[in-house]
């Protein structure tokens, strides 16, 4: 897996604070907007969920999700700051994957 897909996959699960912050500050907002950014972050959430569990799934969804920073993760999770980012970029890599499986068989 390269670099460039792991940003792509790192692009994708920030959307999650995006949309759940325009949800919070929605004035004006259509009701079928916010249905269909609850479906997004749904499809974020499904995402993340279909990984393996264990704590590369665990700390994506603390830091995408949650909005915790990698460091706080690594506290929650009682791992070390350099085993946090390295768990990142694993759980990255295997968002991209599936991703990357997903379009092939769309």
């Amino acid at each position: 897996m390269n670099g460039t897909e792991e940003k792509k996959a790192a692009q994708v699960l920030s959307a999650y604070r995006i949309y759940e912050k325009m949800l919070l500050c929605g004035e004006g907002m259509s009701s079928c907007d916010r249905v269909l950014l609850r479906m997004r972050m749904r499809e974020i959430e499904n995402l993340l969920g279909d990984l393996p569990v264990g704590d590369a799934r665990l700390l994506l969804e603390l830091h995408y999700l949650r909005g915790c920073s990698v460091e706080r993760c690594a506290e929650r999770l009682g791992i070390s700051r350099a085993t946090a980012f390295r768990l990142k970029r694993r759980g990255l890599a295997l968002v991209a994957a599936k991703k990357n499986r997903m379009a092939r068989h769309a």
